[in-house]
């Protein structure tokens, strides 16, 4: 990872969350979280590659599902690699892509989206924020009660 430079200020508002219940046999429940990301260069010049990273939460049980809403990226299948690595063009200066590490080696590219990493390549203009958006929904039985959300 890279240095952390105290001129760049990050903070995160609260998240939203919004929950429902649906399925008249399979009853479901359905919960969307949103997050907003600031970033704020207090420096007098651009930074022109800033790379932020952040991540959605992941599930090993099959009947809980963790599906990524925005950025629009979707989990590679098969072998993949740098160069098809998928990204995604959030506004101009700013691209997603899910974070795949610092020097990766090939293998590494077949794990992307696994660990629900994703990282945002931006261009901070001097003096001046940039808002991320990351939204996630998880699925699951109605009777499973899932935590750590």
């Amino acid at each position: 990872m890279g240095s952390i430079d105290p001129s760049i200020r990050v903070t995160y508002p609260p998240r939203t969350k919004k929950g429902s219940q649906g399925g008249l046999i399979n009853k479901t429940h359905s919960r969307a979280f949103s997050q907003r990301i600031t970033v704020h260069n207090t420096k007098s010049v651009v930074v022109p590659k800033l790379q932020v990273v952040d991540r959605i939460p992941t599930s090993s049980d099959s009947q809980i599902t963790v599906k990524l809403l925005k950025p629009n990226l979707d989990i590679p299948s098969g072998t993949v690699k740098n160069a098809d690595a998928p990204r995604a063009k959030v506004s101009p200066g700013i691209v997603a892509e899910w974070y795949a590490g610092h020097d990766p080696s090939p293998d590494e590219f077949n794990f992307l989206g696994k660990d629900g990493k994703i990282a945002w390549m931006c261009t901070l203009p001097a003096q001046g924020k940039v808002d991320l958006s990351l939204s996630w929904e998880v699925n699951s039985p109605a009777a499973c009660d899932v935590e750590g959300l």
